[in-house]
């Protein structure tokens, strides 16, 4: 029997990437994927890692596009006043 933390881990590393800003679920992927880890259930290991695995992907591409389109993001936050 596969894990649940397991498998929620899983569906929150997809849906991050689902939604724009959905750096709340990548970081819940994360930690519901090392809970999983920690159960002793050999077949969630798998898809534990592959919902960290998302999890951290999302969060290293959202902190990639903040570093390349920061001057833009300013730019059009001042235009906004």
């Amino acid at each position: 029997m596969k894990s649940k933390l397991a498998l929620v881990s899983l569906i929150l590393g997809i849906f991050s990437f689902v939604h724009l800003l959905g750096i709340e679920k990548a970081v819940l992927a994360i930690i519901f994927g090392t809970w999983a880890l920690k159960e002793t259930q050999p077949k969630s290991g798998k898809i534990a890692w592959i919902g960290i695995s998302l999890g951290l992907l999302y969060l290293v591409f959202i902190v990639v596009v903040v570093i390349f389109y920061f001057p833009k993001l300013v730019s059009i936050l001042e235009g906004l006043k």
